[in-house]
């Protein structure tokens, strides 16, 4: 420093920031000397030709695939610069060279075998575009949530290029005479770089399994087609049958194929490999795999597991629907259960959708009253996870007020956050349970205590009931065994009777009287051997 050209504290400034440089070097250049003497001794421990690998595999492969190669995972948290040095340095510790400049050319080197995905460009640390992306949406992310886990979807072309470099290095060293790659997965390095940088930047937790999930997309559409050669292969050795061809006939009676998918499934690639060899691998396909320029695209989500807030509703009115009833297109009602119970109970969760989940239904025309029907609110992927019990006794008292107008059709009683395994308790008890019944039943002839005492000794009728007429267009056309385990009766008038019935859960009540049309047997009309109704 020209002590003349500047004043005494930028002097000062200027000699602290060259001796902290200084001494940043000699500790990186000292943690290097420690790392490459522990890396020496694990290559002499597996007795591997690491130097001639490395030499090998540099051309085509970045430092941390190289380590996948190598089954060294201790390091793959390191900075790029941080390996391509070390492995330099041990190289040229055994006598070879590789070049140290192919990552400052003007054509940026892409990795053969992870097309890019384990390369600082991408997840630098913390320059990379995909840990930036990932650290600004979580900045923005309004969701609740103490840890988290990743999901990664990578190209499926993957597997096929990790196939090629492991049989190119078998071929220039003669080493890995596996026929099956035995490397480290690409999917576990992309986790621990990202989940240490996650760690690191925001101080999150990682966990295998959790409630909110980073899912990330990763893509290089140069590759989309390189499984293609597996499935001809297969084809040709007659070990998978030819896909028909997926379409539809359009107006003109011309064959229209379906539009294929931009990328196959992982799984189905692995499919295409089992039982490959080097011999065929080699016979169909480039080794080493096609050098590519394009670096990989990505996308970025996150999704949190659905809550479940859950109650018992009372419906008062017999023109109300358990859900929206649309029919042809067209809306019947103006409100149902299932709206005038979501429309106050999902906002406080800024959830993405719900789904309204019951123990059971009853038709529009149907009360239900005593205790009411259990019901489940689910809501997708939650912003706000957790709403207090106060908070939802405040929206029970508001929905069940008499200055609530809806109040008159519906009320709501014993509203709580539950956990997934009460959602498949009240489902599977939906099936166990028996029900109690009360119907206005009109009966064509005039009938007296004499005749219809034979109803109270009817104990654990079994009935066949045909899916009614009513609700064909939604369910299936079959035969359900049903049980009617008890009768019992008061007489209104001549020709009318409150019945009393207590069933199994899912019996169709409407069709067990008037017999719909014969699809119902053994039915109330025919027990009493003449016409019957339901009002």
């Amino acid at each position: 420093i020209n002590a003349s050209s500047y004043p005494r504290k930028e002097i000062k400034r200027r000699t602290q920031r060259a001796t902290t440089t200084a001494m940043a070097t000699q500790s990186n250049e000292d943690e290097l000397g420690r790392i490459l003497s522990e890396f020496e001794n694990t290559m002499k421990e597996r007795d591997l030709k690491a130097s001639e690998i490395i030499q090998a595999a540099w051309p085509i492969s970045c430092p941390r695939c190289i380590l996948r190669v190598l089954n060294v995972s201790n390091l793959m948290f390191r900075s790029e610069k941080f390996l391509e040095a070390l492995l330099c340095n041990f190289v040229e510790k055994t006598g070879g060279h590789l070049d140290r400049s192919r990552g400052k050319k003007e054509e940026k080197f892409v990795c053969s075998c992870c097309v890019g995905l384990l390369q600082e460009e991408l997840i630098g640390n913390p320059d990379g575009s995909l840990t930036n992306s990932i650290v600004s949406l979580l900045n923005q992310c309004e969701t609740q949530f103490k840890d988290y886990s990743l999901a990664l979807s990578i190209p499926p072309a993957l597997q096929i290029r990790q196939y090629s470099v492991w049989y190119y290095l078998r071929e220039k060293t003669g080493q890995f005479q596996t026929d099956v790659p035995q490397m480290l997965e690409i999917k576990e390095v992309l986790k621990w770089v990202l989940g240490g940088f996650l760690s690191r930047e925001k101080g999150l937790v990682f966990k295998f399994q959790s409630d909110f999930t980073i899912n990330v997309t990763l893509k290089n559409s140069s590759t989309q087609n390189e499984h293609l050669f597996l499935q001809k292969m297969k084809e040709d050795e007659g070990m998978a049958k030819r896909k028909k061809a997926r379409g539809k006939r359009n107006a003109e009676g011309k064959w229209e194929k379906e539009p294929k998918a931009d990328e196959i499934s992982i799984k189905y690639v692995g499919k295409l490999l089992e039982d490959i060899t080097y011999e065929k691998f080699k016979s169909h396909s480039p080794i080493p795999p096609p050098v590519i320029t394009e670096q990989a695209t990505f996308s970025i989500s996150f999704n949190h597991v659905p809550v479940y807030v859950a109650g018992r509703y009372i419906k008062l009115s017999r023109n109300l629907s358990q859900s929206p009833w649309v029919i042809d297109g067209q809306r019947k009602g103006d409100n149902s259960v299932e709206e005038i119970i979501t429309a106050p109970v999902a906002p406080p969760f800024k959830a993405d959708s719900t789904k309204f989940i019951t123990a059971g239904r009853e038709d529009i025309d149907v009360r239900m009253l005593g205790r009411g029907r259990p019901f489940v609110l689910e809501l997708s992927n939650p912003k706000v996870i957790s709403v207090s019990q106060e908070k939802l006794n405040q929206l029970e008292e508001e929905m069940n007020s008499e200055k609530n107008p809806l109040s008159s059709m519906l009320k709501v009683v014993d509203l709580q956050m539950v956990n997934r395994n009460e959602v498949t308790k009240m489902k599977e008890g939906e099936q166990t349970k028996t029900k109690n019944y009360r119907a206005l039943v009109w009966i064509s002839k005039k009938v007296t205590e004499s005749d219809l005492k034979f109803l109270r000794e009817v104990k654990d009728l079994v009935i066949e009931q045909k899916t009614p007429v009513r609700v064909l267009h939604r369910r299936s056309l079959m035969v359900r065994k049903k049980t009617i385990h008890s009768l019992d009766f008061e007489i209104i008038h001549d020709n009318f009777i409150h019945l009393h019935l207590h069933t199994e859960a899912g019996t169709y009540i409407k069709e067990f009287v008037h017999s719909d049309l014969g699809r119902t047997h053994p039915s109330f009309t025919s027990m009493m051997g003449c016409q019957t109704d339901i009002l």
